[in-house]
């Protein structure tokens, strides 16, 4: 059986990714807490695509997870 995130992620780390993807992992391990792994996909995200083209959501996400991670350092 396919593990389809797996295969997903490996395309990613290959620099196979898109707006749409990187932005889909980021939510889904923001809503799965764990904030680290949704932090390196929303950094990817925000490095390589301009604000206009990324959700308010992601945006908003994004911001908590940077506060939170800085909280702990």
């Amino acid at each position: 059986m396919v593990d389809v995130k797996k295969t997903y992620e490996q395309m990613i780390e290959k620099g196979y990714d898109s707006l749409e993807l990187l932005e889909s992992f980021g939510n889904y391990y923001y809503d799965n807490n764990n904030l680290k792994k949704s932090k390196l996909y929303f950094d990817k995200l925000f490095e390589k695509y301009n604000l206009a083209l990324i959700s308010t959501k992601s945006k908003e996400r994004y911001k908590l997870i940077q506060k939170t991670i800085n909280n702990y350092n």
